[in-house]
């Protein structure tokens, strides 16, 4: 199947630890499914549940960890930078120009992580 190939090739390996377990819980089905102890039709899916509740709870931790580290960032510049996208009219070329800077930073770093095997492709901002 293309989602069992393509998921591991998209993930952010510094992430790796937040992402649900796919190849585990399709082998769990795979080995309910061709199990047939026992006279009922309907395959034992009880591990298969058990592993899919475990693995929501560890995306769902690591998401709200994520949504904080989020929040706590958007506060920061916030304080720094005023709470309204109003404020923005007020900053000057220079506080703009760091502020682009940064963005473009952290974009080039996921864009590298991305697409280590690829070549690497940056996102330059020119000096004025």
């Amino acid at each position: 199947m293309k989602f069992g190939r393509n998921l591991p090739r998209n993930q952010m390996p510094e992430w790796a630890g937040g992402y649900i377990n796919y190849k585990v819980l399709k082998k769990l089905i795979k080995n309910a499914a061709t199990d047939t102890s026992g006279s009922s039709s309907n395959p034992d899916l009880a591990g298969f549940f058990h592993s899919l509740d475990r693995n929501l709870e560890n995306v769902d931790s690591f998401y709200n960890k994520k949504y904080a580290d989020f929040s706590r960032k958007l506060k920061l510049l916030g304080d720094r930078y005023g709470g309204s996208l109003n404020d923005g009219r007020n900053l000057d070329a220079e506080d703009v120009q760091d502020l682009l800077t940064a963005l473009l930073c952290q974009l080039n770093e996921m864009m590298a992580r991305k697409s280590q095997p690829r070549q690497s492709r940056r996102v330059y901002l020119s000096q004025p």
